[in-house]
């Protein structure tokens, strides 16, 4: 079984694991809803995401605390340093914000669920989610 970890991301407290099950199950949700992706350089999220529209490589190199969706997959690449740090071992990681399904964060709740706790200097603080963008190949459009 693939390990989950509760991390403070370069946005809010989540759920960090590479298998999405592990992640379904401590979420209790259904498993047809992919997680966003998270990756620690534009490199080597390009491994995986080979078909991003031209037009927008620069915007998602670029881009700080912003999800995109391409063809129904979201990702992000990490600028915070210490989030970056933690995930270039892993290449990867599903992340999903460390609550139960549209509940609030709760620290005694999460300790349980994750398997492998990353603490850091700052604690864990739940800040605003991500932006968010749908990509087309000539259309950019904001969903959060």
């Amino acid at each position: 079984a693939k390990m989950v970890y509760l991390v403070q991301t370069d946005t809010t407290v989540g759920f960090l694991s590479q298998s999405a099950g592990a992640l379904d199950h401590i979420k209790e949700r259904a498993n047809n809803k992919e997680f966003l992706k998270v990756y620690p350089s534009f490199k080597e999220m390009k491994k995986t995401h080979s078909h991003l529209p031209q037009k927008f490589k620069r915007e998602i190199r670029r881009a700080k605390k912003t999800t995109f969706i391409v063809k129904q997959h979201a990702f992000r690449v990490v600028k915070d340093v210490t989030h970056a740090d933690f995930l270039k071992p892993l290449h990867w990681m599903f992340s999903t914000s460390a609550n139960k399904s549209t509940k609030t964060f709760e620290l005694n709740w999460c300790e349980e669920k994750a398997d492998i706790i990353v603490y850091t200097k700052d604690n864990f603080i739940t800040k605003s989610s991500s932006q968010l963008y749908r990509l087309r190949q000539r259309k950019k459009e904001r969903l959060r």
